[in-house]
């Protein structure tokens, strides 16, 4: 499964589009660094222009917040929270 057949719509469509993906090790995305530690996911959205941020996903107590809090507070970002779309365990 490649992650496309749910929204066809939005799927990628070339390799790099697929490769916009971080395995993350951190409640909060943007915590995941390079390993010079330099951030890895602000610059990567500030380059492609993004501005506002769509949050699905699971575990929502932590990662999901955690996520948000960071992109709002820390880098302002705006977002919307899929509400059917977010899980816990």
């Amino acid at each position: 499964a490649d992650g496309t057949a749910t929204v066809p719509l939005l799927a990628p469509v070339t390799a790099s589009e697929r490769r916009r993906s971080i395995k993350s090790l951190h409640l909060s995305k943007f915590a995941d660094k390079f390993a010079d530690g330099s951030e890895i996911l602000d610059p990567m959205l500030r380059a492609w222009g993004v501005d506002t941020l769509v949050i699905v996903g699971a575990w929502s107590e932590d990662c999901i917040l955690s996520t948000i809090t960071d992109a709002v507070d820390r880098y302002g970002y705006d977002v919307v929270l899929v509400e059917d779309a977010v899980a816990t365990g």
